[in-house]
């Protein structure tokens, strides 16, 4: 089990990278490999992964909580909502990445809204953020994250402030029209950019703004 789960973490922070810095078809190609290897071996392994996660030393939980997203198994979805409120930040940013991966359709939103818009930890934030807007891409939406995005743009954090306007964008929320427009002179170019895609996306998915 620690050899499985040492080369869980090391595939995962491999996977990590290259879904960040990807910019090729060859790139691509191999970050789906390794993302396959990754969701075969969570998936045969899953009953031990949900064991370390819930009764394993905490270094192996915060591994399993990331490796547990990979199963796409809606068993999986419990014990993740209940690491979320562990005090140690290291297992809540990888359970907030195994829920990003999940993306299950029954996801409760409001603790992931809460981390986005008041954690003092800017990983933390930015992670939420990265959750908060894979979900919304697959249609899990809810006030609570709209509004939690909102108070985000102005987040000190430029990954935050990046994922809340392809957020808010997607929503088609009208309110965040002007601040969105106001993050196009960014300094940051990650979030002038998304500013941009934002913006776009705001005339696509509002009525009002078309």
């Amino acid at each position: 089990l620690g050899k499985f789960l040492a080369d869980m973490a090391a595939s995962i922070q491999a996977w990590s990278q290259k879904t960040w810095a990807s910019s090729s078809t060859s790139d691509f190609r191999k970050q789906n490999l390794l993302e396959h290897h990754i969701t075969q071996m969570a998936r045969e392994r899953k009953e031990d992964l949900l064991y370390v996660l819930e009764a394993g030393p905490q270094h192996s939980r915060v591994i399993a909580a990331a490796a547990l997203g990979f199963t796409r198994d809606q068993d999986v979805l419990s014990p993740l909502l209940d690491a979320l409120d562990d005090s140690d930040s290291r297992l809540v940013c990888n359970t907030l990445l195994g829920l990003t991966i999940l993306e299950h359709p029954d996801t409760p939103t409001e603790r992931i809204a809460s981390i986005l818009q008041y954690d003092p930890d800017s990983e933390l934030r930015w992670a939420a953020a990265y959750c908060a807007r894979t979900l919304v891409e697959r249609d899990i939406r809810s006030d609570q994250l709209t509004g939690a995005a909102r108070s985000a743009l102005h987040d000190s954090e430029p990954v935050v402030r990046a994922q809340c306007c392809l957020l808010l964008g997607l929503v088609g929320d009208d309110e965040s029209f002007a601040a969105i427009d106001g993050l196009i002179q960014d300094k940051i170019p990650l979030v002038s950019a998304a500013a941009i895609r934002g913006i776009g996306a705001l005339g696509k998915n509002s009525i009002k703004l078309k």
